[in-house]
């Protein structure tokens, strides 16, 4: 392909993103019997070199930036995980930080992404209080994705891949000592769902409401059971979110699990 072609990195992104879902579900990554493996290490070493060059490429105010960071973080991570070259750890880290950071509002949905892996690989290598400040990022990213997303169609889709954020970010600030944070965080994620089951019941009366005065008595009771469930899964004023959770910018620190995986291969 030339080039100067319009849509190359657009293209060569998305071949990336192929060559690391390959190599992460083919078993290359494990040790798998290489009979039965259709990836090779080779293909993430490939994946690394193409997404680091679209990633410079890619003009700093381009939605497309915040997805194509996000996939060359999870490279990066994937190789960090093979071969433990601190280089690929430093770099990783660095690049889902610029991800999830000021450019996250270009694309909050793979600004949240970035944030998830960040804190999730810095779970699985014991380090607490940066597990702890990248759930912080993710849970102030979530607000605003699900601010949006819950009056599309495809809510459900996003509320089960964030789901077991919240469960994981209590965990993590369990284990640096901020209880009221942890407490705070499982009443934010009880709200989520809830709000959700909500306005699905919501739906549902206006339809019966609107099928005439056959289905006007169940509506109104219905309506009625809706109203008791709002009233009660509201937060007590003691759980209300404050401070407690702290700040929600990471710093980014030189040296040193999606919707957490290479993006989607539409939309960039």
């Amino acid at each position: 392909m030339p080039a100067a072609a319009s849509d190359r990195a657009r293209i060569r992104t998305n071949l990336a993103a192929c060559l690391l879902t390959q190599y992460r579900e083919s078993g290359a990554d494990s040790g798998a019997d290489a009979r039965n493996r259709v990836a090779t290490p080779g293909d993430l070493d490939r994946a690394v070199e193409i997404l680091e060059d679209v990633v410079a490429g890619t003009p700093p105010g381009s939605p497309a930036l915040v997805v194509r960071l996000n996939d060359f973080g999870v490279a990066l991570k994937f190789r960090w995980e093979r071969d433990r070259h601190g280089s690929d750890l430093e770099r990783g880290r660095e690049v889902l930080h610029q991800a999830c950071g000021r450019m996250s509002g270009l694309d909050v949905r793979w600004g949240l992404a970035a944030a998830l892996t960040l804190a999730g690989w810095a779970r699985e290598r014991g380090v607490r209080e940066e597990a702890a400040d990248g759930y912080r990022v993710a849970l102030a990213l979530a607000d605003q994705y699900l601010r949006v997303q819950l009056v599309r169609e495809s809510t459900e889709g996003v509320l089960r891949s964030v789901h077991q954020m919240y469960g994981e970010a209590a965990e993590a600030f369990v284990r640096v000592g901020n209880h009221p944070a942890s407490v705070v965080t499982l009443e934010r994620g009880r709200a989520v769902i809830t709000s959700q089951a909500l306005q699905r019941e919501r739906a549902v009366v206006a339809l019966l409401a609107a099928a005439g005065d056959d289905m006007a008595d169940l509506a109104d009771r219905l309506r009625t059971a809706v109203s008791k469930l709002a009233t009660a899964s509201r937060p007590h004023p003691a759980l209300a979110v404050s401070s407690a959770v702290g700040p929600h910018v990471i710093p980014v620190r030189p040296a040193a699990r999606a919707i957490q995986g290479p993006g989607d291969a539409d939309g960039r």
